[in-house]
């Protein structure tokens, strides 16, 4: 089918069975914000019993992504996950409850402090599997770790989810870790208390990878 674009140049709207939209003209076109909770979130990108959730480790001893995001995946009542993060701290200690009530029965990554201690004397019902930060990225790369949301922790990320961690309050550096997870990931959530103009001035996590942005506080 052929139709007449905004620079008045009739062009095809379907090539080899794909559906193309023509050019409407400069800022036509219109964008939803991403911006949501992070409940509702993961309701959206289809939360569910047994799923793989991803994260990264920059934030250290500082991250609360993590235990925040548990909490809300016990409180709908999913059980069964499979933690995938780059990395666990002291923080993390709450991921030992998650674990005896069910709701984290598997975790690929490298594990520290207390929730490497309990694992060490409390078998999984699915064997722990140590990664180094690299080797994690190559697993998500090579399929052999898959990730069904990746939940990834911004320091300033705009609301259609471009994201960084070098500006704001909370900056932690470049998001390096996940650029892995954000491309191979079938849904993609950015977690961020510091909502900021588009575009957001560093992009290391780009848009259109981005399903939605989780403001929290």
């Amino acid at each position: 089918m052929k139709t007449k674009n905004a620079a008045g140049r009739i062009v095809e709207t379907t090539i080899c069975g794909v559906n193309y939209k023509p050019f409407s003209g400069a800022r036509k076109y219109e964008y939803v914000s991403k911006v949501t909770s992070l409940a509702n979130a993961l309701k959206k990108c289809g939360l569910r019993d047994g799923m793989t959730l991803s994260f990264h480790h920059q934030l250290r001893n500082g991250d609360f992504v993590v235990n925040q995001t548990l909490e809300v995946v016990k409180e709908l009542g999913v059980k069964h996950i499979r933690l995938a993060q780059t990395a666990l701290f002291n923080v993390h200690t709450p991921v030992i409850d998650f674990i005896e009530e069910g709701v984290v029965d598997r975790i690929e990554g490298s594990i520290n402090g207390p929730v490497g201690d309990y694992v060490s004397k409390n078998p999984l019902i699915s064997p722990v599997v140590l990664r180094s930060h690299g080797g994690r990225w190559a697993a998500v790369k090579t399929g052999e770790l898959h990730p069904d949301i990746a939940v990834i922790a911004a320091s300033a990320a705009d609301e259609r989810g471009n994201a960084t961690g070098v500006i704001g309050e909370n900056a932690f550096g470049p998001i390096s870790y996940s650029q892995v997870d954000a491309l191979y990931a079938d849904h993609v959530i950015v977690v961020t208390d510091n909502i900021v103009d588009y575009p957001c001035p560093y992009q290391e996590i780009q848009e259109r990878y981005v399903d939605y942005v989780a403001h929290v506080d």
